[in-house]
């Protein structure tokens, strides 16, 4: 069985665990290409107005994907941690894509909603209604969702230790350990921080990694950052933030503000996107409270072109430069 994932959404955060999943299950995995123009034209057409570009471009990745796959794997994800949630869009995704889309193959989307308990009996309740799309022999099952979970641990273990998803999917993966340096390889670095769909895509996030790493510094992510950190950064706000990328993003961003380990924070941010509404002004508030770091934010949507971002982000660059050669120097008239 051909088995269908997107390149898109929660792709760069849970890959591993699904591609392990269904492979020892005996399956092909399908991934779509990396992001483009075509692909992304062909998401934003006939869609939602409303709808987010990450959400449009997730459609055109599907597109791509029909005609190639068996099945199609869209899971409702309603939240992936004890009293949190994703984003509400995510949890109707698979009627979105179904509703818009003619002649699809049959879709996989069981539902994973953890919110009660946040255990991981509820992660394997949700892998054991997938697994019995392919087989109803439950020992298979059960230790393919082990064997996922392994590898979803290891890849997490990598992540932390300072390499990005980018570094460990797809073309990268088998230069990771030898070309690609990690943001601990760096003296100095920048924190890029946004969904994990807007900048671990290439196509989207118009290459912001690769660019930042060009100019000589490291690049430090949400998904750098330990959970047992993300936590207590998150406790120190008045209420509880129950969106879990909403979170990671904004309790991220303060602990490399506050422990001084990056020289700036990109906040790249999807137009229309409800969670970064308020999140990007929690960042730029409470961040520069901390401490002066410069923190810039990009929006970004479907119109957005290659040479104001490059400007943007060389300028905020040099601005850096600039501060690292001069903050100190005193001005002769006083």
């Amino acid at each position: 069985m051909k088995i269908g994932i997107a390149k898109g959404l929660l792709y760069y955060i849970y890959y591993p665990l699904w591609r392990t999943f269904f492979e020892k299950l005996g399956c092909e995995i399908i991934v779509s290409d990396d992001t483009n123009k075509n692909i992304l034209d062909r998401g934003i057409k006939d869609f939602a107005d409303d709808a987010c570009l990450p959400l449009k471009l997730f459609r055109g990745h599907i597109l791509e994907l029909a005609s190639k796959s068996d099945v199609i794997f869209v899971p409702r994800l309603v939240s992936v941690a004890k009293h949190e949630y994703i984003c509400p869009k995510f949890c109707g995704l698979p009627e979105m894509i179904k509703n818009s889309i003619a002649h699809l193959p049959p879709i996989i989307d069981e539902t994973l909603n953890m919110h009660k308990n946040g255990s991981m009996e509820e992660m394997r309740g949700f892998f054991m209604s997938v697994g019995r799309h392919i087989t109803n022999d439950k020992s298979a099952i059960s230790e393919a969702y082990s064997e996922a979970v392994k590898a979803q641990r290891g890849y997490d273990a990598l992540l932390r230790s300072g390499f990005l998803p980018i570094d460990l999917l797809g073309d990268r993966q088998d230069k990771a350990f030898r070309e690609i340096k990690s943001a601990r390889d760096y003296s100095q670095a920048i924190g890029i921080i946004g969904h994990p769909y807007v900048i671990y895509d290439n196509y989207l996030s118009m290459g912001l990694i690769d660019k930042v790493r060009q100019a000589g510094y490291g690049v430090i992510t949400p998904e750098n950052v330990a959970d047992d950190v993300i936590d207590e950064e998150a406790d120190k706000l008045p209420k509880h933030m129950f969106y879990t990328f909403g979170k990671n993003i904004y309790a991220s961003a303060m602990h490399m503000i506050r422990s001084k380990s990056v020289k700036g924070v990109i906040y790249m941010s999807a137009f229309g996107c409800g969670v970064d509404a308020f999140i990007t002004e929690l960042v730029q508030r409470r961040g520069r409270r901390l401490d002066n770091i410069p923190i810039m934010i990009l929006n970004i949507d479907e119109h957005t072109g290659q040479a104001g971002v490059d400007t943007r982000v060389e300028a905020f660059l040099d601005m850096i430069k600039w501060r690292d050669q001069h903050e100190g120097d005193v001005p002769a008239y006083r």
